[in-house]
């Protein structure tokens, strides 16, 4: 059996690709491995491998919507010497053209509370204009399982404008708007939100700033005694043990991209390393090109604090009684209107009344 060690051998690969066949129930593993040890470059682990070496410089394509890479190739033990190449291809992933000038940040509003706010805010020294025309600018935001979206508050239409949004595209992984943190099994969601552009609602840009708010909801999140808060003193950063009020949690910061249909006739399927349906693309259709904008973050996610109960307070014990008093008390108030005894003698007297009014 070949299957342990070559499962094995996957532990060290620094790409893996896992393909399945519904069709011919066929599961075919792709893997990249860094063939590079301490001496260099490492020979083939077996005579039937081989192993090609190049060097790709990115070059100057002859259509916007290609990529152009040229440089050298060479296969050890077979080649002698390097042999140049140059070759292009369409690409459906692209960078927004340096002419746009244009760079995003990631902000949360403070205090962040049980409703934190993300802000997208653009900033643009020429123009906040897409690549071409029929682009629509869109956000992917990936959030833990202590936030999360409701997607009823983005079908209202005034409620967008404020926000500077057009609509949410699509949300997946956990949308419970009820349940808390601590019973989600899942890693949390992901939302596709269309936002809008300057010139489409009524808010004006100033000096080339444009500003989306995208609202969000915290889970309640499982009392920790035993955390830990961390504080600026001095100019060092120290932990103080002991029970604390706020937790910190880490968000992904949103990928912000145009997404443009494509020119008919574009074979984008001849792009050697286009991997499609991963993430966000696979919801767009099959020729649609994507320009992302940069980002002008030094970190890749936002480390936000949120509050928490903290059970050291005076009183916090007492929370889970009255809270099982309070929901007791409504249930039995509930029963009372339900099935209490109903006053029907004032409803007769009218009738009554209404009666004799007639006979007169």
């Amino acid at each position: 059996m070949h299957c342990p060690p070559n499962a094995f051998d996957l532990s060290d690969l620094s790409y893996l690709d896992l393909d399945y066949d519904t069709l011919t129930h066929a599961l075919t593993l792709t893997g990249l491995s860094p063939s590079v040890g301490e001496n260099g470059i490492s020979a083939s682990r077996s005579a039937p491998d081989r192993v090609e070496v190049g060097i790709l410089n990115g070059e100057t394509p002859d259509e916007p919507e290609e990529l152009k890479l040229g440089g050298f190739l060479t296969i050890i033990g077979e080649d002698e010497s390097p042999s140049a190449t140059l070759f292009s291809f369409p690409s459906r992933h692209h960078a927004l053209p340096a002419a746009h000038k244009t760079t995003y940040k990631t902000t949360f509003r403070h205090p962040t509370g049980l409703h934190p706010v993300l802000q997208l805010v653009l900033r643009s020294s020429a123009s906040l204009s897409p690549p071409a025309e029929n682009c629509a600018l869109h956000a992917y935001l990936t959030l833990p399982s202590s936030l999360f979206v409701d997607k009823y508050q983005f079908n209202d239409a005034l409620f967008l404008e404020s926000n500077n949004l057009r609509s949410l595209r699509a949300l997946s992984g956990e949308t419970d708007l009820e349940a808390p943190d601590w019973v989600v099994d899942k890693w949390g969601s992901a939302a596709l939100f269309e936002l809008a552009m300057p010139g489409e609602t009524a808010h004006a840009v100033e000096s080339g700033v444009w500003d989306v708010s995208i609202p969000l909801h915290l889970r309640y999140l499982s009392p920790n005694t035993t955390s830990t808060k961390t504080e600026q003193g001095g100019g060092q950063r120290y932990t103080v043990p002991g029970t604390t009020d706020e937790a910190e949690i880490a968000v992904p910061n949103p990928v912000l991209f145009y997404a443009c249909p494509a020119e008919e006739g574009l074979k984008m399927s001849t792009n050697p390393f286009d991997r499609v349906n991963l993430g966000y693309d696979g919801l767009f259709g099959p020729k649609t090109m994507f320009y992302h904008v940069p980002s002008g973050d030094r970190e890749l996610v936002s480390e936000i604090e949120v509050p928490m109960l903290n059970v050291s307070e005076d009183g916090a014990r007492y929370i889970e009684y009255v809270t099982g008093v309070t929901v007791l008390l409504g249930f039995v108030w509930v029963l009372w209107k339900l099935f209490g005894p109903v006053k029907t003698e004032p409803v007769q007297k009218k009738g009554k009344d209404k009666q004799e009014k007639k006979k007169e």
